[in-house]
């Protein structure tokens, strides 16, 4: 994800990157159903940040909620959006710069959770994998 802001000369980047878990294929995502990238907010710079991005590894996730445990606390549901290729990609916009720790739970379509990982890295990114 690359994040670009129109200034009075024109377009310019500002921050982002990539970054990657492997393919669902991989022998150690064998249980892994989401992925994900958090973001901060970047000093001196005016972004949309915070945020947490990112893919949906199983179909059996049909929604992701963002709990927040620090001080911003509060439960945000994350938008979740689909591609031609039946790929799904999601992502929350945190409400507070304060956004950490927090948990990123995926539930099934009956609403039972069946994913759920902690993070307290503002800059993080991993997989998250199935519960047992």
């Amino acid at each position: 994800m690359e994040y670009v802001r129109k200034t009075w000369l024109g377009w310019k980047w500002a921050w982002g990157g990539g970054y990657g878990i492997g393919g669902s294929k991989s022998p150690n995502l064998e249980k892994s159903v989401l992925n994900y990238m958090s973001m901060s907010t970047v000093a001196n710079i005016s972004t949309p940040f915070p945020m947490v991005i990112g893919d949906v590894l199983d179909p059996s996730i049909k929604s992701i909620l963002v709990k927040i445990k620090g001080n911003g606390s509060g439960k945000y549901n994350a938008k979740l959006t689909g591609i031609d290729t039946g790929h799904m990609i999601w992502f929350m916009f945190l409400p507070s710069s304060d956004f950490t720790p927090f948990d990123i739970e995926g539930f099934n379509e009956n609403g039972d959770l069946i994913a759920n990982k902690t993070i307290s890295d503002q800059r993080s990114s991993g997989s998250i994998d199935l519960i047992n």
